[in-house]
C-alpha cells in the first residue's frame, strides 16, 4: 500500500497507548489514511485497561514507555483479560530484546518508529484485522494422549519419586514448616501457593475442565511475584501432590496427563518467564 493511498472506511475501533503527543497525533493521522474511523488515544496502561473494560475494541497499538507502566506489561494484561484483542507494539526502541519480550508477551507484531513506519503499520494492521479461520488448538493433554502415551508413562515411572509424598523428608510437617526467602511470607501464603498448584493439577487431569491455561498463568505469576525458584516450586509441587493423594475425589480419577509432565511444563515456562522479568526490571523506564 502506498503512503497516500486511500482505502474504504474501516469502522474497527483502535486504541493507541502513546505518551508522546507528537507521536500520538502522527499515528492517528496514519490510521486515518488507512481508513479507520474510531481511534482512541490514551497515555497510560491504566487508562487503556479502563477503556477495554467498558468498550469493545478491535486492535490495540502501544509504545513501550508508558506513564505508569510499560507496553510489555500492558500486552500481558490484555492477553489475560481480552485474549481475542490483537496488540501491536509500535516503539522508538528498536532493540532485539524488546522485540522478543513483546512477542513473548503475546504481541501480534512489533513495528519500529523508523522511515518505514506507515507502510509497516498498514501491513500489520491489515493482518491483525483480517478475520482468522477458527481452528481447534490441541491442548497439552490431547497431544500427550494422542502422540506420546508410552513415553509419558516411562517418564512418569522414572520420576515417580517426585509424586510420592511418603518419601523421606517430604512429610506434611515439612511443608508446613517451609520458610522461603528468609521468611518472606508465612504459612498461610505458602498454603495458598500449594492449593493453587493442586487446583491447577486437578484442572489438567479433568477432561471437562476448561480453565487449565488460566490457572497455569496465575500459578506462574505467583511464582514470579514471590521470587520462587526451582527448589521452592518443587516443594510446592510435592505439597500439592500430597493434597491430591489424600483427596478422595481426585484419587478416583485416571489423569490423562502424568504429574511429572505437569511439573516439567511448569518449570519450563517458569524459566522462560523469569528471564523476561529480569530483562524488564533492568530496562524499566525512569519514573
Amino acid at each position: 500500500m502506498e503512503i497516500d493511498e486511500k482505502v474504504e472506511p474501516n469502522y474497527a475501533t483502535v486504541l493507541v497507548a502513546e505518551t508522546s503527543p507528537g507521536d500520538a497525533l502522527a499515528i492517528r493521522r496514519m490510521l486515518g489514511v488507512f481508513g479507520l474511523k474510531t481511534i482512541v488515544l490514551v497515555d497510560s496502561a491504566e487508562r487503556a485497561i479502563a477503556f477495554l473494560g467498558r468498550e469493545s475494541c478491535d486492535l490495540v497499538l502501544t509504545e513501550y514507555r508508558l506513564k505508569d507502566s510499560n507496553g510489555v506489561r500492558l500486552i500481558e494484561s490484555i492477553r489475560h483479560s481480552h485474549p481475542d484483542t490483537p496488540v501491536i507494539m509500535v516503539s522508538g526502541i528498536n532493540d532485539e530484546r524488546l522485540i522478543a519480550a513483546a512477542i513473548h508477551a503475546g504481541a501480534a507484531d512489533f513495528i519500529p518508529k523508523d522511515a518505514r513506519l506507515q507502510a509497516d503499520l498498514f501491513r500489520a494492521i491489515g493482518t491483525a484485522l483480517t478475520p482468522k479461520p477458527t481452528t481447534h488448538v490441541p491442548t497439552v493433554e490431547e497431544i500427550v494422549a494422542e502422540h506420546a502415551p508410552d513415553a509419558v508413562q516411562r517418564a512418569n515411572f522414572d520420576a515417580n519419586w517426585l509424586n510420592d509424598p511418603t518419601t523421606e523428608g517430604t512429610h506434611v510437617e515439612a511443608f508446613e514448616r517451609s520458610s522461603l526467602l528468609a521468611g518472606a511470607f508465612g504459612s498461610e501464603q505458602w498454603a495458598a501457593i500449594v492449593d493453587a498448584f493442586a487446583d491447577y493439577i486437578r484442572s489438567c487431569a479433568d477432561p471437562l475442565e476448561s480453565t487449565a491455561r488460566t490457572r497455569e498463568d496465575a500459578l506462574l505469576h505467583a511464582f514470579i511475584d514471590h521470587g520462587l525458584g526451582p527448589q521452592e516450586i518443587l516443594r510446592a509441587y510435592r505439597g500439592a501432590v500430597h493434597e491430591l493423594m489424600i483427596d478422595p475425589i481426585f484419587a478416583g480419577l485416571n489423569p490423562r496427563i502424568s504429574l511429572s509432565a505437569v511439573l516439567a511444563r511448569i518449570l519450563c515456562r517458569w524459566g522462560q518467564d523469569y528471564q523476561w522479568q529480569l530483562w524488564l526490571q533492568l530496562n524499566e523506564p525512569a519514573a
